[in-house]
């Protein structure tokens, strides 16, 4: 999701079908400011302008101003995990807090780097060998089983005929064609 940015602070972008317009709100403060545009660029002037008009209302009335990430939280755990990570900050020669930051890291790290590996495979056919007859006979028996749709070079009535015939001895067999 897109959002603007600007001093410390980071601003939403949503669109408005009914005002056929824009508008959004400063993101991570408590405080509610908001802002709209008819533009993406008369948008990020009003969030701009927002983010300076709350800088200087907290600074009128004495107030520090929020800031977006002041890098502290709470995290609530089932008691079992929260034995669970002392034992092993314990464990590491740090502490909880160390522990914890870390782990966070880690998991940050690894989803900002996360690796796919695919497998590909490709299964490949050999295509059976082709014979050309050379001999006239059996050309034409050859052709006579094509037209019967049969694979002459399985069947045993070609190779009977073949065998019938007298140029059987001159006939040549050549191995053609290859995967």
């Amino acid at each position: 999701m897109e959002t603007l940015h600007y001093k410390e602070y980071e601003g939403s972008i949503e669109p408005s079908i009914e005002d056929r317009c824009l508008h959004g709100k400063i993101l991570f403060v408590n405080d509610l400011v908001t802002y709209e545009g008819k533009t993406i660029e008369e948008l990020d002037a009003a969030f701009r302008e927002s983010v300076d008009e709350y800088l200087a209302f907290c600074a009128e009335v004495g107030k520090a101003p929020e800031k977006p990430y002041k890098g502290v939280f709470n995290v609530r755990v089932r008691p079992e995990t929260h034995k669970t990570l002392v034992t092993r900050a314990y464990h590491s020669q740090q502490s909880l807090n160390e522990f914890v930051c870390k782990a966070i890291e880690a998991y940050l790290e690894e989803e900002l780097h996360h690796t796919h590996h695919h497998v590909h495979e490709h299964v490949l056919r050999e295509q059976p060998k082709r014979v050309r007859w050379t001999n006239e006979v059996s050309q034409v028996l050859f052709a006579t089983a094509f037209a019967n749709n049969s694979d002459p070079q399985e069947t045993d009535d070609f190779t009977a005929q073949l065998e019938e015939t007298q140029s059987w001895k001159h006939t040549k067999i050549e191995n053609y064609g290859h995967c």
